[in-house]
């Protein structure tokens, strides 16, 4: 099972965000965007329940001041040329 999930990150935190984020393993990327959101995440678990653990424990990360998850439900992934 896996999501996207978007991260507000305090400005000053984010470099130590992104290399604690290194660390989860149910963490497959993480890209800095800009936009309302400061970072958006691939977290990837064996089921609902290991999945919503480790969302909520990204949320309680020091830095991290909103959140919002979408489960993926579906999706492709066109090769590179």
């Amino acid at each position: 099972m896996r999501a996207y999930v978007l991260l507000r990150v305090q400005p000053q935190e984010t470099t130590r965000l992104l290399h604690d984020l290194e660390q989860n393993e149910h963490v497959l990327e993480a890209s800095l965007i800009h936009g309302l959101y400061d970072c958006l995440l691939i977290v990837q678990a064996k089921d609902f329940e290991s999945l919503n653990a480790a969302v909520l424990e990204i949320r309680s990360m020091p830095g991290v001041l909103e959140s919002v998850t979408s489960l993926i439900v579906h999706s492709w992934q066109r090769r590179a040329a």
